[in-house]
């Protein structure tokens, strides 16, 4: 009896030691895009990161899929043709300093696919869709297509779209640093640049390099990728970031530019606090957006930018940020900021 008491109290005690080690926080987003694409914002714990509370915590983008003929949702843009459009000068946009450049892009993945022309204006110019696809719409009111291949499992997607007289733009992967992204070492994310990318600089196009989150394993794996990828055409360095402090962009804007020496494209960003502390409210993040856009268009460092909102379902992103209103009809006051109406 004495040896069975005994027993149960160590294995209440080990229960008790185990139950002291709580999950790791995590959130999610799911919202769709004009490809109904899944997009799960993972976070980790601020501890397990190491990041201040200002920092961006890793959030994710899964990729369109690819467009299905049987689907009985809203088909998915076909892929713009040269008899659609013009194809845009091959020339790389200005990185003039002045703030009629034409920095403002579009990041869409929202609802009804002409709602994105919505976004068009005097400071507009390229936009993506986290996607080797083009919009119809959009190319026709004078948008600048970005085809991305997001990672492996676009290849195919990628080859058929990214060709010559099909656009000027073409993105790497994203956000490969992370395992809920297209998580990729930088040696296998170089030999998908040597392969797939690298042969449309001969075509014109203009090359963005992959997009890893502000995180401290994002500029670690940009200057590994750099080192595999030795003698690669990488034309704009592309950046992410996501925290609700204007000056912690801009600074990490500088440093991203004083390391890799290219022009920055910032291809996400938000006034957004994933570490769990409180949301900035709508005064808070049109200043945010003011501050940093100011300093964006006034910079050579800045090429273009892309804010995080040009959806109707903001998901686990401070609704603030939105750009374009829910039903996907007209602009927020924060979109028609941001495009300079």
């Amino acid at each position: 009896m004495a040896v069975t008491k005994l027993l149960n109290l160590l294995a209440i005690s080990c229960l008790a030691i185990i139950a002291s080690f709580g999950p790791v926080p995590v959130s999610a987003l799911s919202v769709e895009s004009v490809h109904h694409a899944r997009r799960d914002h993972h976070v980790l714990a601020a501890k397990k990161r190491g990041n201040s509370s200002k920092r961006c915590k890793p959030r994710s983008t899964t990729p369109a899929p690819s467009p299905s003929p049987t689907t009985s949702k809203k088909p998915a843009p076909k892929p713009t043709s040269s008899k659609d459009v013009a194809p845009p000068s091959s020339t790389p946009p200005s990185s003039g300093g002045d703030s009629g450049a034409r920095k403002v892009g579009i990041a869409f993945t929202g609802g009804d696919e002409s709602a994105i022309t919505q976004f068009w204006s005097w400071k507009t110019q390229f936009y993506y869709t986290w996607s080797p696809w083009c919009i119809d719409a959009a190319d026709q009111v004078g948008f600048q297509c970005c085809r991305m291949l997001w990672g492996f499992k676009q290849i195919d997607d990628f080859t058929k779209n990214a060709r010559p007289g099909h656009g000027n733009c073409a993105m790497g992967p994203n956000e490969p640093n992370e395992p809920s992204q297209s998580n990729m070492s930088p040696q296998d994310a170089a030999g998908l640049w040597k392969q797939y990318l690298e042969p449309l600089h001969d075509n014109g196009y203009t090359l963005i390099s992959p997009a890893c989150t502000n995180a401290p394993s994002g500029k670690t794996w940009m200057q590994d990728f750099f080192k595999a990828c030795d003698g690669c055409h990488v034309d704009r360095l592309a950046v992410h970031f996501y925290g609700t402090d204007a000056q912690d962009l801009i600074d990490y804007v500088e440093d991203m530019h004083a390391t890799f020496g290219k022009q920055v494209w910032v291809t996400e960003f938000a006034c957004q606090d994933f570490s769990g502390g409180q949301q900035s409210n709508q005064q808070q993040v049109t200043e945010f957006m003011q501050k940093v856009t100011a300093y964006m268009d006034h910079t050579d460092k800045v090429g273009q930018y892309f804010a995080f909102g040009a959806l109707t379902n903001m998901g686990n992103v401070n609704p603030k940020n939105q750009l374009l209103n829910p039903s996907g009809n007209g602009l927020t006051s924060l979109g028609k900021l941001y495009i300079g109406e």
